[in-house]
């Protein structure tokens, strides 16, 4: 287990999110940690998170975007990011882009863009064959974004929201790509758990979203996000 302090040395940090609440769910804990040391946090999300919400059927499309943005805003604002430093690419969920696939060459530049502005020391990625499509599109998109500026002295680290816990061999790292480890984040888990918090929150904002969270759904959070650490796979401490 790695100490707090680990997370010091990624300095101004970008967070790339495929979806509303994976930064929070993933990175939740390092984003509170960077913040509290006065470290830029900046976290882009690429997509409306349409199809992993449970009611965005019942909504209009521009109500459903306004209310994940206000989701994102609340919870990122309990870790210390204030709203200007969060960029809502607003994709369709699940159509972020892969390599081959139309629009990458699009979401590439604008990613281009934020980091000739922001200037990271390090980016947050979602591990590259986590079984979701959009993380492995995120992964590429941050990749191709990184080979095109020629920005070698970025640090990478990349974390899984759901692969690293299923056992599927398809899905898990090999020694050889990257070094998985733990982050302690204990003492700032009262800062993640009122950010998660902050989405819950928000779902009766369009007054027809009455419906707790089921409790396979509780339990899946609590089981893999609860815990009082992360895990983050740095593939620059290979080798």
């Amino acid at each position: 287990m790695s100490p707090p302090s680990a997370v010091y040395q990624w300095a101004t940090t970008l967070i790339i999110a495929p979806h509303p609440d994976d930064e929070t769910l993933c990175c939740g804990g390092a984003i509170a940690l960077l913040r509290q040391m006065g470290y830029r946090v900046h976290v882009m999300v690429l997509s409306d998170g349409l199809s992993m919400h449970p009611h965005a059927e019942f909504m209009k499309s521009d109500e459903f975007s306004a209310m994940r943005k206000y989701e994102a805003e609340s919870a990122l604002s309990h870790l210390g990011v204030p709203n200007d430093a969060v960029t809502f690419l607003s994709l369709n969920d699940p159509l972020i882009p892969a390599r081959q696939e139309a629009g990458f060459e699009e979401v590439v530049r604008l990613c281009r863009n934020k980091l000739n502005s922001l200037k990271p020391d390090t980016i947050l990625t979602p591990w590259r064959r986590d079984f979701h499509k959009d993380h492995q599109a995120a992964w590429q998109i941050t990749q191709q974004a990184l080979a095109e500026e020629s920005m070698d002295d970025v640090k990478l680290v990349e974390y899984s929201k759901w692969a690293l816990y299923d056992n599927n061999e398809e899905h898990l790292p090999t020694k050889e790509e990257v070094q998985p480890w733990r982050l302690d984040t204990e003492p700032v888990m009262k800062k993640k758990i009122d950010a998660l918090g902050a989405y819950r929150a928000a779902l009766p904002l369009s007054g027809i979203l009455a419906q707790p969270h089921t409790n396979v759904q509780q339990d899946e959070l609590k089981n893999h996000f609860m815990h009082p650490w992360e895990l983050y796979l740095d593939q620059t401490a290979v080798g």
